[in-house]
């Protein structure tokens, strides 16, 4: 059969455009299956990871795992200047307030920030004594606390930090005792172990 020089291999020209030639078609099937084997792009095959660190993500990792259980903590009790020395010494954002062992509440910088600016004017030591003589630990901090069960997991942990609306969250048992505190940062932290 001759083709024309204008015409593709195996088609034939048609005033609509061009059709498979019908002789043609079992050997125009092989060759486009062919083709298209040979263009694919290699892909490389998936193996399990080697590294022992590239694992799947836990979801139901315990928070006793990631917490500090060391928690620098003040008594409802102490007073606000004690608290704010407490917070610039070691550098933390919250500190919880207990009564015992039991959690009564939560301080953040951000509070002792707001207190600050309204004793506004002089050194530290008129700025103490106006906090002390003002106002009260039990005034300033947070009652309304969102906690943890101690046997809670990483996961809840993450949906109660995810909303932004505070970045500490005291982990607590069925009796309402201070177990530890767990922060953005930790589960940041945890993230990064993960990869």
């Amino acid at each position: 059969m001759s083709q024309r020089p204008c015409e593709p291999y195996g088609l034939r020209k048609h005033f609509r455009g061009y059709y498979p030639d019908p002789k043609l078609l079992p050997y125009l099937a092989v060759k486009r299956a062919s083709t298209v084997a040979s263009t694919r792009p290699f892909a490389p095959r998936r193996t399990a990871p080697q590294d022992p660190k590239q694992h799947v993500m836990k979801r139901n990792e315990p928070i006793s795992h990631i917490m500090s259980k060391e928690v620098l903590t003040v008594h409802v009790a102490q007073k606000l200047s004690e608290v704010r020395s407490l917070l610039l010494e070691h550098g933390v954002h919250h500190i919880p307030v207990v009564s015992g062992t039991r959690l009564v509440g939560m301080i953040s910088a951000t509070d002792m920030m707001r207190l600050s600016l309204t004793a506004y004017g002089g050194d530290e030591r008129s700025l103490d004594t106006v906090l002390d003589h003002q106002f009260s630990i039990e005034e300033v901090m947070i009652k309304e606390l969102v906690t943890l069960d101690a046997k809670g997991t990483v996961r809840e942990a993450a949906a109660k930090l995810g909303g932004g609306r505070f970045h500490g969250l005291p982990v607590v048992d069925d009796d309402g005792n201070l177990k530890g505190l767990v922060t953005t940062t930790d589960l940041i932290n945890y993230l990064l172990d993960q990869y």
